[in-house]
């Protein structure tokens, strides 16, 4: 994701380890086109190709005119589809990174108020993460591959308990730890105020994870997607036959950097549509959700020593202005 603007387009262009430039030049297709422009044009400049003033010459002429027209309608067509893309990829980072945000929220909540039975807090928060790594892996499987988290997080009870559920694992992990909450919500009691806050926190927690799911199951639709295929198909085809059929040296390279700028925008927002896999603007799911499990444990275990009544009063009895 980071890179240095600062650097200038010179040096940027030729950084192209992690851009679309190398997907583009591995498909088929672009050689394809290639290829049908580069035999136009040495057709056009080795005498095969019909004299423009016999009438199949004529007829083998291309104006500019009509290639601006169906440049412009790909070029419509496409904006519209990376827009909508990129509309999407903003909206499920942030759908994602709050579900990270929110599991943080409620283990604070819990540890701010774990009663006199702290294990209460913990089997709450426990069956929290676990709901979020099981999402997460019903989205993109094997995400913690090689690690024994689903073991420290579930029981071989708990989960074969999960497993005669079915669908829906995630929302039955939730409510599970709502129920555990509610326990020890009673069992204090805590006020009203506070347990509404801390329900409301599972609650947002699943509909979080519902708005990712819904948002993975419907995309740009395929009709769509197919109609921009054929139109920037058409419009290599216009472009590889007027630049063929020209004298000038930079033809056939002008022909392939619109070929790969194209064909690399309709890659990268087909990308940006389903975040979730191994394509270089991907999210790095596995660090976000490593790192927000740390802080959950954090916040849930850490001691400072000064957390008990005595310790505080001795804190704020020290406690001088500030000279930050």
């Amino acid at each position: 994701f980071m890179y240095d603007p600062s650097v200038g387009p010179l040096k940027t262009i030729f950084n192209c380890g992690n851009s679309v430039l190398p997907v583009v030049l591995r498909r088929p297709d672009f050689w394809v086109f290639l290829l049908y422009n580069i035999v136009i044009y040495s057709c056009f400049n080795h005498g095969a190709w019909p004299s423009q003033g016999t009438a199949l010459g004529k007829a083998a002429h291309l104006s500019w005119g009509d290639v601006q027209v169906v440049t412009a309608l790909t070029t419509l067509f496409e904006v519209f589809y990376t827009n909508q893309c990129f509309d999407r990829y903003l909206g499920l980072h942030k759908a994602t990174r709050d579900i990270f945000t929110v599991a943080q929220q409620i283990a604070f909540e819990l540890r701010l108020h774990p009663g006199a039975h702290p294990e209460y807090a913990r089997l709450s928060l426990r069956y929290t993460l676990a709901a979020i790594l099981l999402f997460w892996e019903e989205v993109q499987p094997g995400i913690v591959a090689g690690t024994d988290l689903r073991h420290r997080l579930l029981s071989d009870d708990e989960f074969s308990a999960l497993r005669s559920a079915g669908v829906g694992r995630p929302a039955l992990l939730l409510r599970w730890a709502r129920e555990v909450f509610d326990r020890e919500a009673k069992a204090l009691p805590l006020q009203p105020v506070v347990r509404i806050s801390v329900i409301g926190k599972f609650e947002l927690e699943l509909r979080t994870m519902q708005t990712v799911a819904h948002t993975l199951e419907f995309p740009v639709p395929f009709q769509y997607y197919h109609f921009l295929c054929l139109m920037v198909s058409f419009c290599f085809v216009s472009w590889g036959f007027y630049t063929g059929t020209t004298a000038g040296h930079f033809a056939v390279p002008l022909f392939l950097v619109a070929e790969v700028i194209f064909m690399g925008m309709i890659h990268l927002a087909s990308a940006m549509s389903d975040p979730f896999g191994d394509d270089a603007v991907d999210f790095p799911l596995q660090a976000w959700l490593m790192e927000a499990f740390d802080k959950c444990e954090a916040i849930m275990e850490h001691e400072l020593g000064v957390e008990s009544e005595k310790s505080w009063e001795a804190t704020l009895s020290r406690e001088r202005s500030l000279e930050a």
